[in-house]
């Protein structure tokens, strides 16, 4: 058990205790003195004194009975308005009857028949169990108000937030009275907003496209680095505008490394879109300008396992294991959902597994420039056996037309060594796809 969970079980424990000893000091309290008053004003008939044992047995078999009803009780405070002063009710009854009852008693004495008896014995839970009972009432909801109190108490940063939200929803009830639809939507909204909550308990987060720049400001302004990973849609980020929605997304990247936070993105292009180099060359250079890190890794060279879902490789990742940010396509290139998964105290399996495949993919890439270099050095330091195998086994399938320029097999240093790499890439390409048309006509 993690110190957290110990500390909000051992908070539990508190609360219970201090409500049993609260409990028990009220029924003390009331029940003492009444017991005291009953016994003065009820003496037994004559001849029948040893009855009172019988009668305080009564008395604890009653209140066992109430205490054991407690969560029964409970339950009608959430009930609506009749049922919630059933309590009330009962108990008004029960201490009436008891009244009556003394006050028959009283005048019948020094009766000693059997219904003098009877009246005597009865009594006593007359009045003991409507006290328990308004006891019981009177705690839970003394309990329900010391719960929020203290809720609210923990969220005093936000109370004028909450102030205003619950004088919003006493409007909407009132207004809800009398328009039923509205109050219909009033359900569905309530029941959205209800949703988005628990998921950001669960470090879960949804937004709208049209929030994509604030959830960039926000993240911007808590994370140093985002390193991202764009799955294909290459002609998307070459005719990008200011007014599109991956123009848009760039500048939001460009403003990241305004502010001296590190950006980096991984291209996975498919093989279709080597068949026009220049649309490459042109994004590359449109992030070179911008000052955002890049590298590119071919889809098809990813081992298979990854390529079962290329969705699934499209995220971003900020401080790398802190949170991870998707893009969910819905209908259309503005109607998007932006997921975001935040690694809380426990750990996040999103995050990790996002983070684990990013480290993954990076074995794999083919070209990079020198920021994503330096910028993936702590990730790639230990891998770099593993990388060194890689390019081992490519420089053999490229018959040792190219050479590796180091840990990554081509790496940019200039804007003006941007086109010539694009094109010993798709050198490597065609030498990588001819080696394989090769390998499979031999196997046939």
């Amino acid at each position: 058990m993690t110190s957290p969970e110990l500390s909000d079980q051992l908070e539990r424990y508190r609360r219970v205790i201090k409500r049993l000893s609260a409990l028990l000091v009220g029924i003390s309290s009331v029940s003492g003195p009444l017991l005291a008053a009953v016994t003065r004003v009820l003496q037994p008939p004559p001849g029948h004194e040893d009855v009172k044992y019988f009668a305080v047995f009564i008395c604890i078999l009653s209140s066992g009975v109430v205490f054991s009803s407690r969560d029964l009780l409970v339950r009608t405070l959430d009930r609506e308005a009749f049922l919630r002063r059933s309590a009330l009710i009962i108990s008004i009854v029960s201490g009436t009857a008891g009244i009556i009852g003394t006050a028959t008693y009283l005048w019948r004495q020094p009766s000693a028949d059997f219904r003098q008896l009877l009246l005597y014995l009865f009594l006593w839970p007359l009045y003991l169990v409507p006290a328990a009972v308004l006891l019981i009432c009177f705690h839970k909801s003394q309990s329900r108000q010391y719960q929020i109190q203290t809720l609210l108490q923990q969220l005093s940063c936000e109370l004028p937030d909450i102030k205003k939200l619950l004088e919003c929803l006493v409007r909407h009830k009132a207004h809800a009275k009398l328009h039923p639809a509205l109050a219909a939507f009033g359900k569905v909204i309530f029941s959205q907003a209800n949703a988005a909550t628990e998921r950001l308990v669960d470090g879960f987060v949804r937004l709208n496209i049209d929030l994509m720049a604030t959830a960039f400001k926000i993240l911007g302004q808590h994370y140093a680095r985002f390193d991202a990973v764009s799955v294909g849609e290459l002609a998307l980020w070459a005719r990008s505008d200011r007014h599109s929605y991956s123009g848009i997304y760039l500048s939001l990247n460009e403003e990241l490394t305004q502010v001296g936070k590190v950006v980096s993105r991984l291209f996975v292009i498919f093989d279709r879109e080597l068949e026009d180099v220049e649309v490459l060359i042109q994004v590359l250079t449109k992030h070179w300008r911008k000052g955002i890190a890049f590298a590119v890794v071919l889809f098809e060279e990813l081992p298979e396992e990854l390529r079962q879902d290329p969705e699934l490789l499209d995220f971003g990742l900020w401080d790398r294991v802190k949170a991870c940010s998707q893009f969910l396509l819905k209908s259309g290139l503005w109607n998007r959902w932006i997921n975001i998964d935040f690694a809380l105290a426990h750990e996040n399996c999103k995050v990790k597994a996002r983070a684990e495949l990013f480290a993954q993919m990076l074995t794999h890439v083919w070209l990079v420039d020198d920021k994503y270099a330096d910028a993936q050095k702590d990730l790639t330091e230990p891998l770099r056996s593993t990388s060194k195998e890689y390019n081992k086994h490519l420089r053999h399938r490229l018959q040792d037309k190219i050479s590796p320029d180091g840990d990554f097999y081509l790496r940019v240093s200039n804007e003006q060594q941007i086109r010539s790499k694009v094109l010993d890439l798709l050198a490597m390409w065609k030498l990588t796809r001819k080696d394989q048309d090769t390998a499979s006509m031999a196997t046939t």
